[in-house]
C-alpha cells in the first residue's frame, strides 16, 4: 500500500511541477503577446499618419492638375517646354 501511495505522490508532484512551468510558459507567452500588441499599435499609428499626408499630398497635387488642365491651351505648351528644357 505505501508503494502505491508513494508512485501517486510522485505523480502529483511531477503534475504540480508540470502544471507550474506551464504556468510560467503561458505568462512568458502572455507578456510577448502583449508586446506584440503594442509594436502593432504603434505601427498602425505611423502607418495611419503616413497615409493621411500621402493623400493630403495627392490631394494637392490633384487640385494643381485641375487648374492646369483649365489653362488655355498656349500657357500650356509654354510650361511643358520649360520643364523639357529643365530635364
Amino acid at each position: 500500500m505505501w508503494k502505491r501511495n508513494h508512485k501517486l505522490e510522485e505523480a502529483i508532484a511531477t503534475l504540480i511541477q508540470n502544471q507550474a512551468a506551464f504556468v510560467a510558459e503561458m505568462r512568458e507567452r502572455n507578456r510577448e503577446l502583449a508586446e506584440l500588441d503594442r509594436e502593432m499599435a504603434q505601427l498602425k499609428r505611423t502607418s495611419d499618419e503616413r497615409f493621411a499626408r500621402i493623400e493630403e499630398r495627392f490631394g494637392r497635387i490633384e487640385s494643381m492638375l485641375t487648374a492646369l488642365a483649365s489653362l488655355p491651351d498656349k500657357v500650356k505648351e509654354q510650361i511643358a517646354f520649360g520643364f523639357a528644357a529643365l530635364a
